[in-house]
């Protein structure tokens, strides 16, 4: 497989990629951007579900697998992540918009 290089990246892609970088292993990737948020999960203790809340910092980037057209784009943090294809960002974006018009009213 041809080795990526930067005529090989879009445009958006700021990785590094080693020569001895395995095929799995080539992903395009953005620099992305990061926030912080408090997240909460609900845990099992005591006989009953309890919610915990923590500070946390996520990070969000664009990724794509070399050699493919498909852009994924991850919302992160050291206790989990989702991913979505670049097209169901502005349907995110568009739900937020929505949650926050409800709190707002």
């Amino acid at each position: 497989m041809t080795q990526p290089t930067p005529a090989h990246c879009p445009p958006w892609c700021t990785a590094d990629h080693p020569a001895d970088e395995l095929p799995d292993d080539q992903i395009h990737r953005s620099d992305g951007a990061q926030f912080p948020a408090v997240t909460r999960r609900r845990v099992y203790a005591e006989g009953r579900f309890r919610p915990e809340s923590e500070a946390a910092e996520f990070h969000v980037e664009a990724s794509s697998p070399f050699g493919t057209e498909e852009i994924w784009v991850t919302i992160a943090h050291d206790n989990g992540a989702i991913e979505t294809t670049v097209d169901g960002i502005p349907r995110l974006q568009r739900a937020l918009e929505d949650v926050m018009q409800q709190l707002r009213q």
